[in-house]
């Protein structure tokens, strides 16, 4: 939404553990608006819906990086894990 947030991302974007040089399981959360009351998690396949993408957002998305902004370190936004 262009309204809100940096183009093509959103407001907030949080990563745990990305402040790590080595590969680590990730969960990337993804703030449109906060919620008043409650707020549930949810959680989604990210491979699946990485993979309902159009060729041209999967391309696109494949070349991008995370920066963590306190180490600097760089991850990959889209990789397979090791253990999957």
């Amino acid at each position: 939404d262009r309204s809100h947030g940096i183009l093509g991302v959103g407001p907030q974007w949080h990563n745990d553990g990305s402040f790590n040089d080595d590969v680590f399981s990730h969960s990337g959360y993804h703030i449109i608006r906060v919620a008043e009351h409650g707020g549930g998690t949810h959680f989604t396949h990210q491979g699946a819906a990485f993979d309902a993408l159009p060729e041209e957002y999967q391309e696109r998305w494949s070349r991008l990086v995370s920066v963590n902004s306190n180490s600097g370190v760089l991850h990959p936004m889209v990789h397979t894990h090791p253990i999957s």
